[in-house]
This record gives structure tokens, C-alpha cells and sequence, in this order.
């Protein structure tokens, strides 16, 4: 039976660096992880810095759910990560 996170966090990204997401998701480990679902909007990087992301995203102890969609705006990639 799947159980509801506590706590659902957005982060929409474009062109982001790893050393800035990694310390992004670094900052959301603590002790009641398992309660945080983290969904990652990528609103259309460019390719280099998508794989960059991917690769981190799998490195994280966090349940992470990554969506690619094409490039509209912070507004438009959170409301993205709502559906």
C-alpha cells in the first residue's frame, strides 16, 4: 500500500548548475527524509546540463521524481509538478 508523503517540494529547474542542485537536495536531507517527496520540473535545459541532473538525481538518498518538459517559465514548470 503506497503512504502519502507529509511533505511535497517543487523545485523547477533551467540550465542549473550540479553544484547549486546538489546543494539544494543536500539541504533537504534531515532526519524525517522519508517523509519528503521531491519533484524536480526540468523546463527544457539545454542537454548538457540535463544529463549533469539526472546523474545527481540518482545519487540521492531522496525520493525524487524528475518530469522534462519544454521551456515556460518557473510558473509553468511548477504548475507542471502540481499534476
Amino acid at each position: 500500500m503506497y503512504k502519502m508523503k507529509t511533505l511535497s517540494i517543487i523545485i523547477p529547474i533551467y540550465n542549473t548548475s550540479k553544484e547549486y542542485f546538489s546543494k539544494c537536495l543536500t539541504s533537504l536531507i534531515c532526519d524525517q527524509s522519508y517523509e519528503i517527496e521531491v519533484i524536480v520540473v526540468d523546463d527544457g535545459s539545454l542537454e548538457k546540463y540535463s544529463i549533469e541532473i539526472e546523474k545527481e538525481i540518482k545519487d540521492s538518498p531522496l525520493d525524487i521524481q524528475y518530469s522534462k518538459k519544454e521551456n515556460g517559465g518557473q510558473n509553468s514548470a511548477r504548475e507542471y509538478g502540481l499534476l
